[in-house]
């Protein structure tokens, strides 16, 4: 079943980073293309300000997401340290839209991830995400041009179009113009592709029988003709 689903992550969140190994396996599953798109959550709205001023129940329900994160995380053999800072998303992933662009963006998001939460890649700094795209491939000094030109505006418009669309938190998958929010409902994305993919097949088979379509209920084939009394 070809199709397009968006799919909205946030470096920064360790429940967007846990959701790719479940986004590979849809795309492998449903024969279904991704449309990875970067969306800079309010972290600070929703864990109670800058980290220093946390409350001691905003870092309570901190200290319990990420021991979460930890114990998914280990699931799939991945390392989750908590960041130290709120850091800005902008660099990293304006990196993401150049990586889309010349087509390096699988390998470009696995690296940036995998050493951001390992504390071995700082996702502020330009000339570190210039190099990660350097040694995938792509040109390290015109993504230094891309962030001077066109990436800020590409980057907000998608911002303003996500928002739109209902877009709050992250991971978020949009089919249809319906939103999946979070790892925990992958599961019922997956039930509505299941749908389309069932769908679409009984009309492959209608279409290769001759069938048409018709109402709930009626059967297929000529109409009756009428006996007269």
């Amino acid at each position: 079943m070809a199709g397009n689903v968006k799919l909205y992550v946030d470096y920064r969140s360790p429940f967007a980073y846990l959701a790719r190994a479940e986004a590979y396996a849809l795309e492998r599953e449903f024969d279904l293309r991704l449309d990875w798109l970067p969306f800079a959550i309010d972290l600070q709205g929703a864990y109670g300000g800058e980290v220093s001023e946390r409350s001691a129940r905003d870092w309570r329900k901190v200290r319990y997401l990420y021991m979460d994160a930890r114990r998914l995380a280990n699931r799939q053999g991945l390392i989750v340290r908590g960041p130290k800072k709120i850091f800005d998303p902008t660099l990293a992933h304006l990196g993401m839209l150049f990586a889309k662009a010349h087509g390096v963006f699988r390998a470009y998001h696995d690296t940036v991830s995998d050493r951001f939460w390992r504390h071995e890649l700082d996702i502020e700094d330009r000339e570190a995400i210039g190099s990660v795209l350097a040694e995938l491939g792509a040109d390290g000094a015109a993504f230094k041009d891309y962030c001077g030109g066109p990436g800020p505006r590409d980057y907000a418009e998608i911002i303003e179009a996500a928002e739109q669309r209902g877009v709050f938190g992250v991971p978020t998958f949009v089919l249809d113009k319906e939103l999946f929010w979070g790892t925990d409902r992958i599961w019922l994305l997956r039930e509505h592709l299941r749908e389309r993919q069932a769908a679409g097949r009984q009309r492959q088979h209608r279409q290769k029988s001759g069938l048409r379509d018709g109402p709930p209920g009626r059967p297929e084939g000529p109409p009756r003709r009428r006996r007269r009394s």
